[in-house]
């Protein structure tokens, strides 16, 4: 068995005392793997280094086992940890590299190969034993750190990135070996990561900003019900509308939406619509009053088409409607990820509507920057 938790975790910066971490809060189970994602600067590879023991808190305390390790040098606390940059011993080979855990536990030099042979068949690096690390790739180096951080047996591995430096299909190739690590071996992980790709890999993700949790779950939870703006503009790719909740939908410029039970508050809120939820169609007969966002659509004008990655996106803007009285400050502009195929131009009208698979959510209180346009995209 091997249990994590940090509990009301502090750190500041003895220079100026501005807090890193304040008063955070995380268990990982034994077994799970628990992502910390934040952006840079977040305190997320502070916090990493309180829990190892390379950094003293300020407050919390570090429970490995439900015993309290806070004031235990970093070899006695029952973790290993693994960086992105793999830090290998040039002077030994990628066998005594390995070896190098057990053989500072006691283990005899013939044991402790034996452990660190199997740990680098595990990494599907067998056979590479009696090479020197400088011979070894990149992504070979990156497979050898983990079986050394893995050879030491401990149970709770902390991961910083360490996936960070490799291009994207060495990425790839290790995402799937940490798979086949944690199938095999079931270790307790507490991973840093600012790539999304990487914490989905996790049971849950925490989102670390400014040194504070503010909301922790599966990545898709938090997708789907991001728990503030702050969230939203992490994960990237949230339209933004500001508006007010009041009876269970929540109105704007855009007009009228219904919200799920979840969303309850009444008042400012902000409406959050992820791109791909949204749908652009050719125009077609409709009335002025069916022009909703929320119901059966309304009608845009295409301002420009670009690429996010190997996505299409859209930018639309809303056509002004004086018809339906609102209190538009046009124009409202949001970004729409067009569906594989479909092609659009800037300049032409078309009819946006919300696909009914996705989730509709809010959360309250403005956006805190009331933009120009209306409407913000993350």
């Amino acid at each position: 068995m091997s249990r994590l938790q940090l509990d009301g975790i502090g750190h500041h910066f003895d220079d100026d005392g501005a807090a890193t971490l304040a008063d955070v809060g995380l268990t990982v189970d034994d077994g799970e793997m628990l992502a910390i994602l934040g952006p840079s600067g977040s305190g997320k590879s502070t916090l990493l280094r309180v829990t190892s023991g390379l950094a003293d808190p300020t407050a919390g305390r570090v429970r490995v086992n439900d015993v309290d390790v806070t004031d235990l040098p970093a070899e006695q606390r029952g973790l290993t940890a693994m960086f992105q940059q793999p830090h290998l011993f040039t002077h030994l080979s990628v066998l005594d590299n390995v070896a190098f855990g057990p053989r500072t536990r006691g283990a005899s030099r013939r044991e402790a190969r034996e452990v660190a042979g199997r740990y680098l068949s595990l990494v599907h690096l067998e056979g590479l034993g009696g090479r020197r690390t400088r011979q070894l790739s990149g992504g070979q180096q990156q497979r050898v750190a983990l079986a050394r951080a893995l050879a030491t047996e401990q149970g709770v591995l902390l991961l910083d990135e360490p996936f960070s430096a490799l291009d994207a299909h060495l990425r790839g190739s290790m995402h799937t070996l940490l798979r086949e690590v944690r199938a095999a071996l079931s270790p307790t992980i507490l991973m840093v990561t600012h790539d999304l790709d990487e914490a989905g890999l996790a049971d849950r993700a925490a989102v670390l900003v400014e040194g504070r949790v503010h909301q922790v779950g599966t990545v898709p939870a938090l997708y789907r019900h991001p728990a503030s703006v702050v969230v939203a503009r992490l994960l990237g790719g949230f339209n933004e509308i500001p508006g007010s909740v009041e009876g269970g939908r929540h109105l704007s410029a855009w007009g009228s939406v219904d919200l799920p039970e979840e969303v309850v508050a009444c008042g400012s809120a902000t409406l959050l619509l992820r791109r791909e939820q949204m749908r652009l169609e050719l125009p077609r007969e409709h009335l002025a009053s069916d022009q909703d966002i929320g119901g059966r659509g309304l009608t845009v004008r295409v301002t420009s088409v670009g690429s996010a990655g190997p996505r299409q996106v859209a930018v639309v803007e809303m056509r002004p409607v004086p018809e339906l009285q609102r209190p538009v400050q046009a124009p409202l502009r949001v970004e729409v990820e067009l569906p594989l195929g479909q092609e659009v131009s800037p300049g032409q009208d078309l009819y946006l509507r919300l696909d009914p698979r996705h989730p509709i959510w809010a959360v309250p209180g403005p956006d805190g920057e009331q933009m120009a346009e209306g409407v913000r995209t993350s």
